[in-house]
């Protein structure tokens, strides 16, 4: 999660859909605010997002190459990684098939 103008900016980082064969149940598909291919958000992640403040409009998904370069456009100081919930692990076990 990044600070933009004294907001949080929920950078998500998410599977493309091309690479993601299962993705969590009830996952969307959303495009890359970069690149523009299309990912899977996957719910648990909406709600972590929320949960911590970050409001709808400000919730952006980035493929994973995509992200890195965004990120980099924040100091670090202005970078936080939120922890992944349980939920967010046990839909990536799931994905991965462990």
């Amino acid at each position: 999660m990044c600070k933009q103008d004294k907001e949080k900016l929920g950078l998500v980082i998410c599977g493309k859909v091309e690479n993601v064969l299962t993705p969590a149940n009830g996952s969307i598909i959303e495009k890359c605010v970069d690149c523009k291919i299309d990912v899977w958000v996957s719910p648990s992640t909406l709600v972590r997002a929320s949960a911590d403040g970050i409001s709808q409009e400000n919730i952006k998904p980035y493929c994973i190459d995509c992200a890195e370069k965004e990120i980099n456009k924040f100091p670090e100081h202005e970078v936080a990684f939120l922890p992944i919930t349980s939920q967010q692990m046990k839909e990536i076990k799931k994905t991965l098939g462990i």
